[in-house]
């Protein structure tokens, strides 16, 4: 393993900004702004519709695992797929949500709307997902110089914790006005943003296809091989597990620690999920500061065990002030932890294998999740929430900090660039 325990200079030389200069990377943001916050109206309305017909923490997970089966069973080959044409992808990915999208709102606005329909959509979405996340991530390579690269991870997280604010918060104005069936339909109109940014793109340091295709199966097992003979990568993933498993499952119950911690699951829900993503956007803000001050690998340390103990202590809070509180940590900690292994992980990763190895970045991180939330609902269906949120906050503070343990903190620092 290549173990280097200094940040990289480029990094605080170029400052978080430095990729806006650029007119593509300025196309890409302000189209997925757009697009992002619409889907986390969307993820908002969804599970307060779930939970409104149900009524059950056990439903909530099952939606969860319904998205997230696919990007377990796709993903490492939607990496091979993504490497062949990102914007292609993409451009196909954005469409077909899009289309989900207007499905759910006819379901929803003509009353005909069950859970199973939820499911099924749910589902589909996951399987687009698998192409999706891959190819947006590993397409800031393709439109920004080598030197940015950084920056534009950077601010790919500070728009997700953006939309993490924007998205709930507008649909608690607008459930609480409108109903369901607006947060469905603005989410597929603001698609329509994506894909035109998309079509104005010139995408000027496209990586070239090789002249020859390897076999997918081929290029696959290649993948597997580079991931296994690097141990800063493994690492990386092993926390990337323990945090889609037992960490991230907590936004899927939002609902129901709403409903606990605040009386409410559909105005607290909206509370919580917009105190969550304010502590997401301010930790998206501060990630390259806290970055060169601290390194990267003392932040996932912290953040891997912040999160641990958040989690065990918010479910018994009584009152919204704390459970807000509590929540806005909470989602400073998942967005510094997640933003800094996955800047880490890409600046130490050749191009020949960026998409395959953040196919698998993302099959440890969003693919075990729903299986962590089918868990973390039906143990809470058994113990109750609070219970069950702080058996997953303990094991998850022994899994990480075991990890952290077995590689020193800068051994999880990624200031190597490979070509």
């Amino acid at each position: 393993m290549a173990v280097v325990a200094q940040a990289q200079p480029v990094e605080a030389a170029r400052g978080t900004f430095a990729a806006l200069r650029n007119p593509d990377y300025r196309l890409y943001f302000a189209g997925l702004l757009i697009s992002q916050s619409g889907t986390w109206m969307q993820n908002i309305a969804q599970g307060y519709l779930v939970y409104s017909l149900t009524g059950s923490e056990a439903w909530l997970g099952l939606v969860a695992l319904a998205m997230g089966l696919p990007l377990l069973l796709v993903s490492p080959l939607a990496g091979v797929m993504v490497e062949r044409a990102r914007r292609r992808v993409l451009q196909f990915t954005q469409s077909a949500q899009m289309l989900l999208a207007i499905t759910l709102t006819i379901l929803a606005a003509t009353g005909t709307v069950a859970v199973w329909h939820v499911v099924l959509l749910a589902f589909i979405l996951g399987v687009i997902s698998a192409f999706d996340a891959p190819a947006r991530m590993t397409l800031i390579a393709e439109i920004v110089t080598r030197e940015d690269l950084s920056s534009g991870i950077t601010l790919g997280s500070i728009l997700n914790s953006s939309t993490r604010v924007l998205g709930p918060t507008a649909a608690g104005l607008v459930l609480a006005r409108f109903g369901v069936v607006w947060c469905f339909a603005l989410n597929a109109v603001s698609f329509l943003a994506v894909i035109a940014c998309l079509a104005l793109m010139r995408v000027p340091y496209a990586i070239p296809a090789p002249k020859t295709q390897p076999k997918p199966l081929r290029q696959l097992r290649e993948g597997f091989a580079y991931v296994r003979g690097d141990r800063a990568v493994m690492s990386i993933l092993l926390l990337a597990s323990v945090t889609g498993f037992f960490l991230l499952p907590i936004l899927q119950m939002l609902p129901a620690v709403a409903e606990v911690t605040t009386g409410s699951h559909s105005d607290g829900y909206a509370l919580l999920s917009a105190a969550e993503g304010l502590g997401a956007l301010v930790a998206g803000l501060t990630t390259s500061y806290l970055a060169m001050r601290f390194s990267r690998g003392r932040l996932i340390a912290a953040a891997t065990l912040m999160n641990a103990a958040l989690m065990t202590v918010l479910g018994f809070q009584n009152g919204a002030v704390p459970a807000a509180l509590l929540t806005m940590l909470t989602g400073f900690a998942l967005i510094m932890l997640m933003v800094n292994m996955n800047t880490g992980l890409q600046l130490m990763l050749p191009n020949a294998f960026r998409s395959r190895a953040m196919s698998l970045y993302m099959l440890t991180l969003m693919g075990l999740s729903p299986f962590g939330a089918l868990a973390l609902g039906t143990l809470a269906e058994l113990v109750g929430i609070a219970p069950a949120l702080a058996v997953f906050g303990l094991i998850a503070g022994v899994l990480g900090g075991w990890i952290v343990l077995q590689r020193h903190p800068g051994q999880l620092d990624a200031a190597r660039t490979a070509a």
